[in-house]
């Protein structure tokens, strides 16, 4: 993750960071005014992230997106959810990282992977967190899942892409342990003043 989160989660030695596993394309992600939002990440130095949620003019070049599934806006369905949960529960047995977390659409599955573990999550994983999620779909008319590993959730009361109501659903089918906000947007909070929280994991 960055390096605020390695500093204070002091009980972890790795934190496993990879790709979605579905390429979008321009439409997959466009909002209601025309215009793409495509999310950027940057590693930089001592392993930092920096994300960045950017407007693409409808007239710019086609962009690369990755997404944990595809949404078809006319018919409301998610596409290739449990592909991807396959592809990412196999990732996360295979490298044993000790801390998942998740931004975003890539909460959403970190939340429905715990879901598909329910009781029995792997042994190695110590914290899971679920930033900015919006909702956990499909899981409307399911249960509530409870996991006995330790489950976060962290957002913004800014976000101007997904509304507080659509965040906080995803805590009436999954268990959320603790929930941190912060005063900013949808980005996963790094700064100096967010250290703080991070100090409470």
């Amino acid at each position: 993750m960055f390096s605020c989160i390695w500093k204070y989660l002091k009980h972890t030695s790795t934190i496993e960071v990879f790709d979605a596993p579905v390429s979008l394309s321009p439409a997959d992600s466009m909002d209601s005014d025309g215009y793409t939002v495509c999310t950027t990440r940057c590693i930089g130095a001592e392993g930092s992230i920096d994300v960045r949620q950017t407007l693409i003019q409808p007239s710019a070049e086609p962009v690369s997106l990755l997404g944990w599934w595809a949404w078809d806006k006319a018919t409301d369905e998610r596409h290739y959810i449990e592909e991807s949960l396959d592809y990412t529960e196999r990732h996360i047995l295979e490298s044993q990282p000790d801390v998942l977390l998740g931004f975003s659409q890539g909460a959403s599955a970190l939340g429905l992977l715990l879901r598909r573990w329910g009781d029995s999550p792997p042994s190695f994983l110590k914290l899971a967190v679920l930033v900015a999620p919006p909702g956990l779909p499909g899981c409307e008319d399911t249960p509530k899942v409870k996991s006995p590993l330790p489950v976060h959730m962290v957002y913004g009361t800014s976000d101007s892409i997904l509304s507080e109501e659509l965040i906080l659903s995803t805590a009436d089918h999954l268990h959320i342990d603790k929930i941190h906000t912060h005063t900013g947007g949808h980005f996963i909070p790094a700064a100096k003043a967010h250290r703080p929280m991070w100090a409470e994991e």
